[in-house]
């Protein structure tokens, strides 16, 4: 019998939430058209990294191709992945990292960002749903959900919000529920 909690942990399984939109951006990576970076200034990076982000949203939306750019935006985003990346000049770090063509170049800078925009999408789906899911409940529905959850994915949570039946889990329910999905996937890795 499926219960609220199991329909939902299958709506956010990795295999719905992340995986879809991982092979989306890797499909999007591999139409993008790679120039050579050799000699490329700071003004083409900053084009080349919105045309690599209008490209993979356009891929995500089921265009096949670019969305329109909207560059202040756009922009805005990129510097903001990059500064995740690398640090707090991460536009600079990535533009050395593509014109120096170390640790992997203009391919891993893409690959990198990619990572990051697989991490960004899927996360805001997952807590979508997550948010629709807690919308209402009352304390004594999220204390049954999180007995629900530590009886059947337990070893996912932390030691101390199992203990005194579930009721860190209860209080966290929503964090240890946007979690599950990453959280499954690194507990699926070690096991092989």
């Amino acid at each position: 019998m499926s219960t609220p909690l199991g329909e939902l942990l299958e709506q956010i399984a990795p295999e719905h939430s992340i995986e879809p939109i991982r092979s989306a951006i890797d499909d999007a990576i591999n139409a993008f058209g790679i120039g050579d970076p050799a000699g490329i200034d700071r003004d083409q990076f900053k084009r080349l990294m919105i045309e690599f982000v209008c490209h993979i949203d356009g891929h995500l939306a089921g265009a096949g191709g670019p969305r329109p750019s909207i560059e202040v935006y756009d922009h805005a985003l990129c510097i903001e992945v990059l500064d995740k990346l690398y640090g707090p000049n991460g536009f600079r770090m990535a533009h050395d990292r593509v014109t120096g063509g170390y640790a992997g170049g203009l391919s891993s800078v893409l690959r990198e960002f990619a990572g990051e925009c697989v991490e960004r999408v899927s996360g805001k789906r997952i807590a979508e749903a997550v948010s629709g899911f807690c919308w209402q409940m009352s304390w004594e529905d999220r204390h049954a959900v999180a007995q629900e959850y530590v009886a059947r994915f337990g070893q996912l949570v932390l030691p101390e919000w199992r203990e005194k039946d579930g009721a860190g889990v209860a209080a966290n329910l929503q964090d240890v529920l946007k979690r599950h999905p990453a959280n499954l996937l690194r507990f699926r890795r070690l096991g092989r």
